[in-house]
């Protein structure tokens, strides 16, 4: 219950935080799809932990695929893909294992199976989230190949880490024109906080060291960003595209909150500044403005998609917190161990893999829309 994502394209994690592997299940590709292994491996260790002002576990999350591929093509079966848990360490959580760790699902789960792992949290740690990624690597080729064979512009997803704790980018209207139009995945996979921008990039790490001396954790957001959706993707009443795109993005462990274009400013603006004005340029609709993010009605208008994630600061901290245990005891509790100082800076890439994955979902949603010769 609970572990699978998608309509026609399913995807079903599995695996813990200290168990054997991590893995994905994703039913529903068409088959004679090309998929690239290299370039799959190569999107999966985009999140990788064991990098500056990560986790230091280190994980090099070498896939293996184990069935729904011949030859370099999908079959149109299930394809099954696992990677190898290499760094784990149960030890460090021994001290820990009768405790409820502050802000984590510890409590929650114990409460609701009367048996967990606390290995890393089991199931609801992050590390979870790289069987996510893989199945998006996927999805991403299969976007690809779709718009290739309807002569389309591919389809770029985006995310970009803006701020954490009180460091954030200060955009000027030109600076935020570059990014949606110019930006390139590069630029942001690069720096070292995913921010493509180099003085705030470098204040933050400042700032991230500072919270590795004192021991403690940053919250943060990021910005997401879609370009090339065609018009008409997404679903009447419950499976519009923002309600798709919000499950999707807000299931990312400590992701608390999602926007969609202007988002919680729009409680600051009047109808005639919000409105996004079409107008005609030739036999093409345009829009004067992108205030809604790409999505009207729940469908996608042919703008860009874009909007916002606020991650909660990293639970897991080194300094002396107050908590109760399995006993029903009031203990102090330090939390040892390798954790992310800022858990947005590898979440901003399970925010592009999520989007991919609905994405991948509504183009082959679409072909059930109407009946064409």
């Amino acid at each position: 219950m609970g572990n699978s994502i998608g309509k026609i394209l399913r995807i079903t994690t599995f695996g813990e935080s200290h168990g054997p592997a991590i893995g994905a299940v994703v039913d529903g590709l068409p088959g004679n799809i090309p998929i690239d292994i290299e370039k799959l491996q190569s999107y999966v260790s985009r999140r990788r932990p064991g990098r500056r002002y990560t986790s230091p576990r280190q994980e090099p999350d070498n896939l293996e695929i184990l069935s729904g591929l011949y030859r370099g093509k999908t079959l149109g079966t299930p394809i099954a893909l696992i990677t190898r848990n290499i760094d784990s360490n149960a030890d460090e959580y021994k001290n820990i294992s009768s405790a409820f760790r502050p802000s984590h699902g510890d409590y929650t789960w114990q409460m609701k199976y009367k048996h967990r792992d606390p290995r890393g949290g089991g199931r609801s740690s992050g590390r979870e989230t790289v069987a996510r990624v893989m199945a998006a690597g996927l999805a991403e080729q299969f976007l690809d190949y779709w718009a290739e064979v309807n002569q389309r512009p591919p389809i770029q997803v985006l995310s970009w880490l803006e701020q954490i704790g009180p460091i954030k980018i200060d955009y000027t209207p030109e600076l935020w024109q570059k990014y949606l139009k110019g930006l390139k995945r590069e630029e942001i996979d690069e720096d070292p906080c995913r921010c493509p921008h180099l003085s705030t990039s470098k204040n933050m790490i400042d700032y991230l060291r500072q919270l590795q001396e004192e021991k403690d954790s940053a919250g943060s957001s990021a910005v997401w960003l879609v370009r090339n959706v065609p018009c008409g993707w997404g679903e009447p009443v419950f499976d519009k595209l923002n309600s798709r795109l919000a499950k999707a993005i807000i299931s990312i462990p400590a992701a608390k909150g999602v926007e969609f274009g202007e988002g919680f400013h729009f409680a600051n603006m009047r109808g005639s500044q919000a409105n996004d004005l079409p107008y005609m340029e030739g036999n093409q609709v345009n829009f004067r403005s992108n205030h809604s993010g790409g999505i009207w009605g729940g469908i996608s208008n042919g703008e860009y998609l874009w909007g916002r994630v606020v991650f909660k600061p990293t639970p897991s901290i080194g300094q002396s917190q107050k908590t109760v245990n399995i006993y029903g005891q009031d203990i102090p509790l330090i939390i040892d161990g390798r954790h992310d100082p800022c858990l947005g800076i590898r979440a901003s890439v399970v925010v592009e893999a999520m989007i991919t994955i609905v994405l991948a979902d509504c183009v082959l949603n679409n072909s059930t829309a109407t009946i064409s010769n």
